[in-house]
């Protein structure tokens, strides 16, 4: 991401319905397939400004990793758990092995997605398992995703697959940020028919009816998953275990 990209990430992360939505989520899918055990070494991987860690180090001994140095001393400043300098795929400044890998909304924006995973896997116990958000759908890309510095936007089943190919095994994978889907898709749908070029990020200070609703509307996705798999949506996460 680019400069601009973390200071809205640092302003947003505790309000905007995008991100309050996606931790809702990830703190049900985290509760039914890891459980608060404390016991467990987990690492976050482009923790960003750190907007995870408070909730995440509620599952276990928590360290994170963040390439760029104003995000990352804004998420070593909330004092919640180690954040060093990192980045994939070759940069890993740990010489343990974790129980949990997090990767919320990284992997696009790497080269070598699949050398990433490959390293994961190596960081990983045995029956360790990984986490990953990213955004879904090429017919979807838009100029948020070109100042966003994304490479690629997947599929499930690309995600999946490169999983396998990896060597983990799937344990559950859905789309989510479905029920706002129809709407996301109608507007870049409108972008590329008017053909706009306007450099334009879709995280930022929305409308404070609009925040309200499109966070009550995501919310309800926090409830289904991760008892169904939901067909299609604008993002997806997928679980692999190693």
């Amino acid at each position: 991401m680019d400069k601009q990209n973390y200071a809205a990430e640092k302003i947003l992360e505790d309000y905007h319905w995008w991100y309050t939505g996606r931790k809702s989520i990830l703190k049900n899918i985290l509760n039914h397939y890891i459980g608060k055990s404390g016991k467990i070494k987990i690492l976050e991987i482009g923790c960003g400004s750190g907007g995870n860690l408070d909730f995440l180090s509620k599952y276990g001994d928590l360290s994170a990793i963040e390439l760029n140095d104003d995000a990352r001393i804004h998420a070593k400043s909330k004092n919640i758990c180690k954040v060093a300098y990192g980045k994939l795929p070759n940069d890993i400044p740990f010489d343990e092995k974790f129980d949990i890998i997090c990767l919320f909304d990284v992997l696009e924006h790497i080269e070598e997605d699949d050398l990433s995973l490959q390293t994961i896997y190596k960081y990983l116990k045995k029956g360790g398992k990984v986490i990953i958000t990213v955004p879904a759908f090429m017919f979807l890309w838009s100029n948020h995703d070109v100042l966003s510095h994304h490479k690629r936007r997947y599929s499930k089943s690309k995600i999946n697959n490169m999983l396998r190919y990896t060597g983990f095994t799937v344990n559950y994978s859905s789309y989510f940020n479905s029920l706002l889907f129809p709407i996301i898709l109608i507007i870049r749908l409108l972008e590329k028919l008017i053909n706009s070029n306007i450099r334009k990020n879709d995280l930022r200070q929305e409308n404070k009816i609009i925040n309200y609703v499109f966070k009550k509307i995501f919310s309800i996705e926090s409830i289904l998953l991760p008892s169904i798999s939901l067909p299609i949506g604008v993002s997806i996460i997928s679980i692999g275990k190693k």
